[in-house]
């Protein structure tokens, strides 16, 4: 029994202490330019993952890594600028542009928030033909979530 605390307790040290190795290493490369390092400190900020919760932090690093060309960076940044965190006042038509830039670049996940924006109306107008349409590109593009809608 006591073995097993024992490698319990030094399974969770080495596992907080490597969150913080990564965090290390991302910011580096990030520092480097590496777009999706950027956009994975960005969300160790955003998750809380080795790092305080911070949203402002987040939104920096996703931006950057947006900006450096990290599609999975421009659709994070959108979505929480779509929840108004770190303060920011919502603005539809940028977080639509982010979503379909993703998208026009293969990202998926810019196509399915596309796809959502139009099926509920969120952020633009409601219009089911464009939902369709990029549920599809979405689906094609393999976001299991996408093809869901298609059925």
């Amino acid at each position: 029994m006591r073995i097993w605390i024992l490698l319990c307790i030094v399974t969770v040290f080495l596992y907080a202490e490597s969150k913080e190795k990564f965090f290390a290493s991302y910011l580096y490369e990030c520092q480097h330019e590496s777009a999706s390092a950027c956009t994975e400190v960005g969300f160790m900020y955003d998750k809380a993952i080795g790092v305080p919760k911070d949203d402002y932090l987040a939104i920096e690093y996703y931006q950057k890594g947006c900006t450096l060309g990290d599609q999975r960076g421009c659709v994070n940044v959108g979505v929480m600028w779509e929840k108004e965190q770190a303060g920011r006042t919502r603005d539809n038509q940028a977080i639509m542009k982010l979503f379909d830039t993703a998208c026009q670049k293969a990202y998926g996940h810019g196509c399915y928030f596309l796809a959502i924006s139009y099926e509920q109306g969120r952020l633009t107008k409601k219009d089911i033909k464009q939902a369709y349409h990029y549920y599809n590109l979405a689906c094609t593009l393999e976001v299991e979530e996408a093809c869901k809608h298609l059925k």
